[in-house]
């Protein structure tokens, strides 16, 4: 009897494996501090303690991110900065 696989619409990943998807890591608080400017791809709460992403959600992410300019580094918004400090302060406070 085999396993059935999860549509690979459905895949979930958890935030120690973000690095192996995207290739790079960020801190939670900086994952926080995205999130709440809207910069990165909102997971999902699977119980009141663990949270996920979608596999294809971080994907499209990752290649909608713009190139680096030559010669350059690429432009960074700032104008959500301290709505993404406030919330995530606020999720420390919870951890």
């Amino acid at each position: 009897m085999s396993k059935a696989t999860p549509a690979a619409d459905r895949v979930f990943v958890p935030y120690h494996q973000l690095q192996d998807v995207l290739g790079f890591k960020y801190h939670r608080v900086h994952l926080n501090r995205l999130i709440a400017a809207g910069r990165f791809s909102t997971p999902r709460r699977l119980s009141d303690n663990r949270i996920a992403w979608l596999h294809k959600d971080l994907i499209a992410w990752a290649e909608a991110r713009q190139p680096v300019r030559k010669g350059g580094r690429p432009r960074v918004r700032l104008e959500d900065d301290d709505k993404a400090d406030r919330f995530a302060r606020e999720q420390e406070g919870r951890a």
